[in-house]
Parts: C-alpha cells; sequence; structure tokens
C-alpha cells in the first residue's frame, strides 16, 4: 500500500467530525486503500479483506452501511462502471500526490448513466421497508396490549407492566 498524507484540517472537519467512530475508521481506512487517483473496488467484502482483515466483528453489512454513510456526506463518490461497483475520493488530488499515469479503475466519469437513481431508488425502498416494519410492529404491539386490556385484571397489570417497560425501547429502535 502507498503512503497517504492526513492532514490536520481533519480536525476541524465539520464533514469529518460528524461521523461515527467506525465510520471515520472506515474513511481513514479507505485512503490507505484507494490507488493513486483515489479510486477503489466497492465491494464489502474485498474492502473488509483489505481494510479490516482482522477485524472479525466488521461485517459486510458495517462496511456496506458505511460506504453509503461515506457517500451520502460526500467524503466518497459511489458508483458503477458496467454493473461493477467502485468508489472514490472526489478531492483526492487537492490533497495527495499522483504519481501513477493511469488508475488501476475506471473513474466516475465512465459511470452507468442509471447509477444515481438505482442507489437512490433502493435507499427510498430500505426506508420505506423499514417504515413498514415499525408500522407493522407497532400495530402487532397495539393488538396484544389490547387484547390484554380486555382480560382479566391480574393479567392486564402485569402486562401493562411489562409493557411500559417495553414501549420505550421500541420507541428508541423506531426513532434510530
Amino acid at each position: 500500500m502507498p503512503n497517504r498524507l492526513i492532514k490536520e484540517s481533519i480536525c476541524t472537519s465539520e464533514k469529518i467530525n460528524e461521523l461515527s467512530d467506525f465510520n471515520f475508521r472506515l474513511w481513514v481506512n479507505l485512503i490507505t486503500y484507494v490507488d493513486d487517483f483515489g479510486r477503489g473496488d466497492a465491494r464489502p467484502a474485498i474492502i473488509k479483506g483489505r481494510c479490516f482483515p482482522l477485524r472479525e466483528r466488521v461485517t459486510l453489512k458495517d462496511i456496506l452501511t458505511g460506504l453509503n454513510v461515506l457517500a451520502d456526506t460526500g467524503c466518497i463518490l459511489l458508483y458503477t462502471v458496467g454493473g461493477e461497483s467502485y468508489l472514490c475520493f472526489p478531492n483526492w488530488d487537492k490533497h495527495q500526490t499522483v504519481r501513477n499515469k493511469k488508475s488501476k479503475y475506471p473513474g466516475p466519469n465512465e459511470a452507468d448513466s442509471k447509477t444515481n437513481t438505482i442507489a437512490s431508488n433502493c435507499k427510498q425502498m430500505q426506508a420505506i421497508a423499514c417504515k413498514c416494519m415499525q408500522m407493522l410492529t407497532y400495530s402487532i404491539i397495539e393488538n396484544r396490549y389490547s387484547i390484554i386490556e380486555n382480560r382479566g385484571a391480574g393479567t392486564k397489570t402485569t402486562r401493562a407492566r411489562r409493557w411500559g417497560r417495553l414501549r420505550p425501547m421500541l420507541r428508541a429502535i423506531w426513532s434510530a
């Protein structure tokens, strides 16, 4: 892996300081992973093998989620060329020295035209699916609670206490 420079301006960067600890580590590791043009393979399995080879607790889902967060904040750009996923750092040439004449990976200017539409549709579908699951869970719990309320007084009191403890946890999950 080539040597990279990380400037002290990351300490005061709003965008970088809003990242979670994992996403920050992913971002820094990606800097050491990409080629001299700031481009790399965006498949989570490849990134896990190159950036987190000894961290068994880091999952492919963690990496995929982290890549999407980094892309949403503008730290990286995700794109596809010929159905293959790639990433690049949008301001790479401002911060790093380009030594090679040719990149190992295609650039975003060669990206498939439908990439942004597909990515935004996937995010919308994920958000809709999440909301549906929240509504379904809430509906099931509410129905269960109303059934419990209509039973005997002893059951109602015991189950209502359980529901009282369960409700804040579910709200915390739903708001996440």
